[in-house]
């Protein structure tokens, strides 16, 4: 039994990829960080770190990925302290 994989984010650097891979990974979804042959530390301008998944996480997937990330930046924004 085959599985296709399919990219489900493209990211500016290693951490912002780790991040999206253990949230997939802490609900279950397998994932794989590909195209890493560049610095860690520092992505080449242009340059993108794939995030690959099974096709039939896809749904599954985009949507705890899209939960996570708008439930940040609705804390980033509401994190400012009134003096």
């Amino acid at each position: 039994m085959s599985c296709e994989m399919v990219e489900i984010g493209m990211f500016d650097d290693f951490f912002q990829a780790t991040m999206a891979k253990e949230i997939l990974e802490s609900n279950g979804i397998h994932s794989i960080i590909s195209n890493t042959n560049m610095n860690i530390i520092e992505v080449q301008p242009g340059a993108k770190i794939n995030l690959t998944i099974n096709k039939a996480d896809q749904e599954r997937a985009a949507a705890v990925l899209e939960s996570f990330f708008s439930s940040s930046d609705s804390l980033a924004d509401t994190d400012q302290v009134d003096d």
